[in-house]
Parts: structure tokens; C-alpha cells; sequence
């Protein structure tokens, strides 16, 4: 494991580093102008980015992720079949212990997503939230599509404080949780480390575009969220740092089964 570690830690302080950057990159800090136009190509493409990190995409990353490793070659399907079983679990029990935890950490926190700030302070004059950031969030205590309900209401068709694509405007509805941390940086770290540190342990060096190509999209779908002003650096940058961890802790307990318990007693490495 230690060697996969420092095969590893570039990569890490690379993603680490990328995440740090959207404090200062024009035009995806939410609260620093200039701020991105959504009606442009590179917000729709943010869009579709953040569409393919969804909460809903993440488990299918990761299950098309752990297919690639067991397809590798020189393994019987026997191994291939428990292979999959066990990292299958790993991974899934991972990503769902988050999720648990992931709601009361932002309840905790209480951080606002740059979305809310915005709409409950901008126009200056009447701001299009129509209410304090605190009172929307409060609005939970009562019923939970409250907060939906409201987001639909300000978000109409009628809707002209901000110029954004529909597509956006619509997305921004769905924003009524805190923002602290961003859940779509967590799981897009998380494939992306993984898959590097899965790649480094079992796959030969001509398979590792797999992981690079994963390590790519997950930094994409990070650097989606602030720029649709859906999260802040502060909650990418937490939130890509927690998916390390993540990623990390699975891949320990992944490469013990498969080491310890899976292997062939003449080792388990077979990389072509």
C-alpha cells in the first residue's frame, strides 16, 4: 500500500491543488467578479458536467470503475466474479456511509450555496428570494418540498435577476440543501482516486488511460459546481478532500481482500 500511496501523491496534490485554484480562476469563484455567463458554452457545459457527477451517476462510476479492473486479463472468471463481489461492497458501503454522514455534516455546518446568497441579496432593491437566507432554510422545519416549492416559485419562467440558461434556471431549483461540503466534488474524487490507485496496483501501465480519464472528469465535475455558483471554492475544495479519504480508505480495504483472501498463493498480480 505504501507504494501505492506515493504513486499516488502527485496525483492528489495535483487534484488538491486544481480544487485550491477555483478561489482564483476567472470566472468560477461565485464571489469574485467576473462572474461566469450562464447563457454560455462553458456554463452548459458545466451543466452537463455536474448532470454526469449527479448523486445518482456516482454509484455508476464507480460499478463501470470496478468493471475495468476485473476485465483485466490473466484472471479466471471465478476471481473476476469475487473480485467484483468484494470491491463492489467496499466501494458502495463507502459511498453510503457518506451519504449518512453527508447530511448531518451540512446541517451542522449551516453554509449557504452561493445560489441562495445570491438570490437572497440580489436585486439590491428586491432581492428575488424574497426572504433571509435563514428563513429559507428554515422552511425545512415545517415540510421538506417547502424549500422546492419556493425555489419553483422565484425561479419561474418570469424569472430575469440573473441571465442563465433554462436548463440552469431549472437546475437551481433543486438547490435547497446547505452547500458545505459539495457532495458532487466528494464522489468525483473518490472514482478519481480509486481508479488511479486500483490502476497503480493491478493493471499494467498501458491501462492506466482508464484511471487518467476518470482523474480528468472527476476535476471537471468539481470545477462545474462553482462555476454554475452552486458551491463555493471552500465547499469544493472540503469536498474533494474528503473523496480522498474516501478513495484512500477503500482502496485499503479493497487491495486487503483481494491481497489476503483472493489472491493464489503464488501472488496475485498478473498486469499485461
Amino acid at each position: 500500500m505504501s507504494v501505492v500511496i506515493r504513486q499516488l501523491a502527485p496525483y492528489i496534490a495535483a487534484a488538491l491543488t486544481l480544487l485550491a485554484l477555483t478561489f482564483v480562476v476567472p470566472g468560477v469563484n461565485p464571489y469574485r467578479p467576473p462572474l461566469m455567463d450562464l447563457t454560455g458554452s462553458v456554463a452548459i457545459a458545466a451543466y452537463y458536467l455536474t448532470l454526469s457527477g449527479a448523486g445518482n451517476v456516482a454509484p455508476l462510476t464507480a460499478t463501470v470503475i470496478i468493471l475495468f479492473l476485473v476485465a483485466r486479463p490473466g484472471i479466471s472468471w471465478g476471481r473476476r466474479l469475487k473480485e467484483f463481489v468484494a470491491v463492489f461492497v467496499v466501494v458502495f458501503g463507502t459511498m453510503q456511509g457518506w451519504m449518512f454522514a453527508e447530511s448531518l455534516l451540512k446541517d451542522l455546518a449551516r453554509q449557504p450555496r452561493p445560489v441562495i446568497v445570491e438570490l437572497a441579496t440580489q436585486p439590491a432593491v428586491a432581492p428575488s428570494l424574497q426572504m433571509p437566507i435563514d428563513a429559507f432554510y428554515e422552511l425545512r422545519a415545517y415540510n421538506p418540498n417547502d424549500r422546492r416549492a419556493h425555489l419553483e416559485k422565484v425561479l419561474g419562467p418570469e424569472f430575469n435577476a440573473t441571465a442563465m440558461d433554462p436548463r440552469i434556471r431549472n437546475h437551481w431549483q433543486g438547490m435547497t440543501d446547505y452547500g458545505f461540503p459539495s457532495g458532487h466534488s466528494v464522489g468525483a474524487m473518490m472514482n478519481a482516486m480509486f481508479a488511479l490507485a486500483m490502476a497503480f496496483s493491478y493493471l499494467s501501465r498501458k491501462r492506466w488511460w482508464f484511471a487518467y480519464l476518470v482523474f480528468a472528469w472527476g476535476i471537471a465535475i468539481c470545477y462545474s459546481r462553482p462555476i454554475l455558483r452552486e458551491h463555493s471554492p471552500i465547499q469544493v475544495l472540503v469536498g474533494g478532500t474528503i473523496g480522498v479519504c474516501l478513495a484512500l480508505f477503500a482502496v485499503m480495504v479493497s487491495r486487503l481482500i483481494i491481497d489476503k483472501y483472493l489472491a493464489p498463493a503464488s501472488g496475485q498480480q498478473t498486469a499485461s
